[in-house]
């Protein structure tokens, strides 16, 4: 029998803690669902760090991944289509990988992803010889996903230098509307304050372009980090702020193009950087803090916030429900997801366990709706169990399919991708 250690001692105590001061709504463990690795993967071209596997994202039976340092010792980055089969989701390389066309040395093509039916965006944020970020768009072809470069290119109208621009990006559900952000933007004399770009669709199809709308917080402050994350669900657009108060973070919410209020943590603290990841699916809203530490002990273990929008319409708020993990679950919610009922989050650092990879954790809505809980529905472990293999850094969520990347899972680094369903 594993003795316990004084860590996971203090691991209960602390969880037991936190569930008797979130009072009675967390007294009762909800139903557990069980889900399964149904595949694993990969791109058949993989190289020894590719980082396959850092941005993933899911639309009905397509699912896109990636791979920011692909190409190479280049790192000109990819992103690598898959497609569940008629029998099922399985092992597999991909169908298509779609590049840049001008693609160059350390654009990091990849590092963010989103995909709404036919349409994939994927961020290239960084680019050592020009220093100016880009997005692909990349529409399916009639013909179905096949290798390809993209079919427009976006790109901002005052374009800066290291401003990241595509460090993340967003698509509205009906695909007509794309959000990227460009946390690393400067802004009057502050530094770093960051920049959101909002790009409307034309009525002939996506073409090259610059924005139709730039963001802004009018409040910013050097360091903010606006844009680090962004998510948009018809005419409301949320964008993480992860340094905004001294790194404590916020959400900054848009409504037709206009600043409405910023949502906040009711617990939070300096370091915490809410807003490092971010979600967005009908009224609900999700956000990570990686960097929160627990109730008792001043160490970044993170949450996961959850905000649902009041009737009168988005506003300044605090959270409605805060998630937590079980107490291994570092970096908790440095990657969020969430799809209808069901919310995931990753934990990519298992600070307190070495000798395990990171985690995912899903949790279903209840009846009651969302409150705080220490219980996830479902809990996800790589079934490659190399130590950092940073499983979790990525999450999506399509029905009762999770994805998940790991990019250092095995192949020297290669990187992939695993989904599970119950």
């Amino acid at each position: 029998m594993k003795i316990l250690s004084f860590v996971s001692i203090f691991a209960i105590l602390t969880l037991a803690l936190a569930a008797s001061a979130w009072g009675q709504s967390n007294a009762a463990q909800p139903p557990s669902l069980s889900m399964l690795e149904l595949a694993q993967l990969t791109s058949s071209d993989g190289v020894s760090l590719n980082q396959l596997g850092n941005s993933v994202s899911i639309s009905g039976n397509t699912v896109v991944v990636g791979a920011p340092t692909a190409g190479g010792p280049y790192s000109l980055g990819a992103v690598y289509v898959f497609v569940k089969s008629r029998g099922g989701w399985s092992n597999m390389t991909q169908i298509a990988k779609l590049t840049a066309s001008d693609g160059s040395a350390n654009d990091y093509l990849g590092w963010s992803v989103s995909i709404v039916g036919d349409t994939v965006v994927a961020g290239a944020p960084t680019d050592l010889t020009t220093g100016i970020g880009s997005v692909y768009v990349f529409v399916k072809p009639d013909g179905g996903w096949a290798d390809m470069t993209e079919t427009a290119k976006l790109t901002a109208s005052d374009a800066q230098v290291e401003a990241e621009f595509g460090v993340s990006v967003a698509v509205e559900s009906g695909g007509g509307t794309i959000v990227i952000g460009a946390d690393e933007a400067t802004v009057g004399s502050n530094s770093r304050q960051g920049e959101a770009y909002v790009f409307n669709k034309p009525a002939g199809g996506w073409v090259n372009a610059t924005e139709s709308q730039k963001l802004i917080d009018l409040s910013g402050q050097a360091g903010d980090n606006f844009g680090r994350s962004v998510a948009v669900s018809g005419n409301a657009i949320a964008v993480g702020s992860s340094g905004r108060h001294f790194y404590q973070g916020a959400i900054c919410m848009f409504v037709n193009g206009r600043p409405v209020g910023q949502l906040t943590a009711s617990d939070g603290r300096v370091g915490d950087e809410l807003g490092i990841s971010l979600s967005m699916s009908g009224n609900t809203i999700v956000a990570g803090a990686p960097y929160a530490p627990t109730t008792i002990m001043n160490v970044g273990e993170g949450r996961v916030y959850v905000y649902d929008q009041p009737a009168e319409g988005w506003a300044t708020m605090t959270q409605n429900a805060e998630l937590l993990p079980d107490f291994q679950g570092q970096l908790f919610g440095w990657s969020v997801a969430i799809a209808g009922n069901t919310i995931v989050a990753g934990g990519p650092n298992n600070f307190y366990a070495f000798s395990e990879p990171g985690k995912a954790y899903g949790y279903v809505r209840q009846a009651i709706g969302w409150h705080n809980t220490v219980y996830p529905t479902y809990t996800l472990k790589s079934p490659i169990t190399e130590n950092d293999n940073f499983f979790g850094i990525s999450v999506a969520v399509s029905g009762n399919t999770v994805v998940s990347g790991a990019v250092y899972p095995t192949r020297a680094g290669q990187g992939a991708a695993f989904v599970f369903g119950p």
